[in-house]
């Protein structure tokens, strides 16, 4: 299952793939990328806060 901390780690290789673009709007799109991944983790660690119970389906398992 996917989890915030997978979303994070998302945008930690968004920004890794960010240093390497070879112009800068390819750059500030893979950026933009990062920060949804980063913004979705964290909304998700306010939900738990909250009280929040998160129970998402595997999706996966639809592909079989």
């Amino acid at each position: 299952m996917v989890t915030h901390d997978s979303f994070r780690q998302f945008a930690l290789d968004c920004g890794q793939w960010a240093e390497r673009a070879a112009n800068p709007s390819d750059r500030e799109t893979i950026l933009g990328v990062a920060r949804m991944w980063m913004n979705t983790a964290l909304a998700i660690d306010r939900a738990i806060s909250d009280g929040a119970e998160l129970v998402l389906p595997d999706l996966r398992t639809k592909l079989d």
